[in-house]
């Protein structure tokens, strides 16, 4: 979430020293807001120093947050508990770091854009029982929900083998609100044309996955 402004350990991990850590506090709150930067956007075009800056200050956010985790497994090896725990890490929605959307524009944070960042997140699930896999097929939150109150102990007998039989959701949604900010919101930023305001303030949009196929629809009717 913006501010992106880790711990400076962090942010030089990531960078290897090739970034001054006073670059982050001197940048905010400034691209990385999403207001900010769609005014940016749509008026004098977007710094490409100032991303750079944005990207790794997230890339350091991330690295805080393994370290984080590290701590997690760590206390429940410490105590005996890590032999007897399902680890699931995974996340609501990504991010979105400027990159360009399947409308053809460019974003950051997670307001509704059609950008892939924000639907592709990870998926872990860990047990010393379940064998190591990789699997690269969609699975929906409804699934994860159906192992975890209906299936776990089947799906950790059988070592996590037959995974797709737990996670077969027909259908996969991404769905996007309505902007919780209304159009007003938009009105201290004079380059952001009014028709994107009125979109991002009015419009629920639906990503539907089939396969190689992604359909996108909208209350609007586009």
């Amino acid at each position: 979430h913006y501010p992106y402004q880790p711990p400076k350990k962090h942010f030089e991990a990531v960078t290897n020293g090739t970034l001054d850590y006073e670059l982050v506090t001197d940048i905010e709150p400034y691209i990385a807001s999403p207001f900010t930067f769609l005014n940016e956007y749509f008026g004098d075009g977007i710094d490409k120093n100032s991303m750079d800056i944005i990207r790794a200050a997230y890339g350091g956010e991330v690295h805080s947050v393994d370290e984080q985790i590290n701590a997690l497994l760590q206390m429940l090896d410490d105590d005996g508990s890590l032999e007897e725990t399902v680890v699931i890490i995974t996340s609501d929605h990504g991010e979105a770091l400027g990159e360009v959307d399947l409308n053809g524009e460019r974003g950051i944070g997670h307001l509704p854009y059609l950008n892939k960042n924000l639907w592709t997140v990870p998926l872990i699930i860990a047990h010393p029982d379940i064998k190591s896999n990789t699997v690269d097929n969609r699975v929906s939150l409804k699934s994860i929900t159906n192992l975890l109150t209906g299936e776990l102990d089947t799906f950790i007998a059988n070592r996590g083998r037959n995974y797709e039989e737990y996670f077969q959701e027909d259908r996969i949604f991404f769905e996007m609100p309505a902007n919780p900010y209304h159009e007003d919101s938009f009105k201290n930023h004079p380059h952001i044309p009014e028709w994107y305001a009125e979109r991002e303030a009015q419009t629920h949009t639906v990503l539907g996955f089939d396969e190689d196929w992604r359909v996108t629809a909208n209350s609007q009717g586009d």
